[in-house]
């Protein structure tokens, strides 16, 4: 025959009956609260990594055309530079050729000084003119040059800001990576909680039934 289980006996099994039921409530409860608290963290964090993306993004967009605009100017200058340097060349043997017309034809006898004198002088203006071109042709290579520096360091900052774009996107994929971690461990850790509390009900049961 069963032995018969005393006052305090029972009583202590309905205790640890009740503490196991709400233990498991209690491990319900945090399950709601800190699955809540994952998504709501995951979502902000999600947010502010797709603003800075965004805002790269843009970036990236105005060094880019920028860029194109820089790359445009500087084929304008290259093109101005050959040209007036070509001209200016051919403004040289131009004035050499005027001046050697002028010796010739003050060599001829009883030539009036006004024509030669005036060849003289058209020599000279063609002369005059072309260092003036010399000069622009020079400023517009300087500009040349300058622009190429200036393109360099778009293209420089361009690459920084892909790379900063790269960077986010991996950093989001980790965060999602982070996320379903801790939902798993969190629904695993409950899981365990739960049967822990709910053995311990059985066991205390089975002590009130026996």
């Amino acid at each position: 025959m069963a032995e018969k289980k005393s006052g305090l006996d029972k009583a202590i099994a309905v205790f640890g009956i009740g503490v196991s039921i709400l233990g498991i409530l209690l491990a319900f409860w945090f399950l709601f609260v800190f699955n809540g608290l994952l998504d709501s963290a995951h979502e902000i964090s999600i947010g502010q990594v797709d603003s800075v993306i965004s805002v790269l993004e843009n970036t990236r967009l105005v060094v880019t055309s920028t860029a194109s605009s820089v790359d445009s100017f500087g084929e304008f200058a290259t093109d101005a530079y050959a040209t007036l340097e070509s001209s200016a060349e051919a403004m040289v043997g131009m004035s050499d050729a005027v001046s050697g017309l002028a010796a010739g034809v003050g060599a001829i006898p009883y030539m009036p000084s006004d024509v030669t004198n005036s060849l003289y002088s058209t020599s000279s203006d063609m002369s005059e003119t072309a260092i003036s071109m010399q000069e622009t042709a020079d400023s517009m290579k300087s500009i040349k040059n300058e622009t190429l520096s200036t393109a360099i360091g778009i293209t420089a900052i361009e690459e920084e800001v892909a790379e900063g774009i790269a960077n986010m996107r991996e950093t989001k994929k980790k965060l999602d990576e982070m996320h379903f971690t801790a939902k798993t461990g969190l629904f695993l850790g409950i899981g365990l909680l739960v049967m822990l509390f709910a053995l311990n009900g059985l066991s205390f049961y089975r002590q009130l039934r026996d």
